[in-house]
């Protein structure tokens, strides 16, 4: 598989010098899916909370941060496709928005029983014996 992938590069450097980016987009599109995912998780733990405790206010606020975090995982994955050269820095900046909005959709959802798996926990979804919903560091996010 190395040797094909080698082969491809060598191949497509003189037209696109594009071995970069199909090494990297990969990796691109598994952080949007992976952020995609912790959102839904996100977003149906806050629906069940609040179905049980309505706070109008704070369940508008809550919906406009997931869509805003969304909104910048998609940014970031369309940014890393119409890329022509894309390298590790590119994917970082890329996806900074997507950190910036999540890390405020954490705020917000963290006193309604969020939380981040912490270091050296399995990095796994679920919701914990205490109630809590445990999600691992979406990969775009890190």
């Amino acid at each position: 598989m190395k040797k094909l992938m080698l082969i491809l590069c060598l191949l497509a450097a003189p037209v696109t010098s594009g071995c970069v980016l199909a090494d990297l987009l990969p990796q691109v599109i598994a952080a949007a899916t992976d952020a995609s995912l912790v959102l839904d998780a996100i977003q149906s733990f806050v629906n069940q909370f609040f179905a049980k405790a309505p706070d109008p206010a704070a369940q508008a606020k809550v919906e406009q941060a997931i869509a805003r975090a969304r909104a910048a995982a998609d940014v970031a994955l369309r940014t890393a496709q119409a890329s022509q050269q894309l390298t590790q820095k590119d994917i970082d900046a890329a996806f900074a928005g997507f950190k910036e909005a999540y890390d405020a959709l954490m705020v917000l959802v963290g006193p309604m029983g969020v939380r981040e798996t912490k270091l050296g926990e399995p990095q796994r979804m679920g919701v914990t014996a205490d109630g809590m919903l445990s999600v691992p560091r979406p990969l775009g996010a890190k």
